[in-house]
């Protein structure tokens, strides 16, 4: 379902919110918001969906956005010097930071399904 992509999306984007952190400290070491000993991403997007599928809509929709937020308030914490350093994020293995690394999961995993939803939507099916 659609609450199942938007929970989804917020639960990988709190890990990347924790290496922004970590890499703003100068440490290699971040928080996951799943159990550590979880690395399988089947195992990992299993307990993501497990641990939203009772909350409701509103609930999911508001932890997007404060998720989002969140986001942006790490990049934004780097200085433009250190965003255009490839090497300053080790995570991100040499590239630079952009919007198609933010967005790019969701354009080419997620945003097919939500656009075939949204047909069947409005055709009324």
């Amino acid at each position: 379902s659609i609450k199942d992509i938007v929970a989804h999306i917020s639960g990988w984007r709190r890990r990347t919110i924790s290496r922004f952190q970590a890499a703003l400290n100068h440490e290699t070491d971040y928080s996951t918001p799943w159990p550590k000993e979880m690395q399988d991403v089947d195992e990992i997007n299993a307990w993501i969906y497990e641990s939203n599928r009772d909350r409701p809509l509103a609930d999911v929709l508001s932890d997007s956005r404060e998720v989002f937020q969140h986001l942006v308030d790490a990049i934004n914490a780097f200085s433009d010097e250190e965003l255009q350093d490839p090497q300053r994020i080790e995570w991100l293995q040499g590239e630079p930071l952009s919007g198609k690394f933010v967005f790019s999961h969701f354009h080419e995993e997620h945003e097919p399904d939500m656009r075939a939803w949204l047909e069947r939507v409005s055709r009324g099916s």
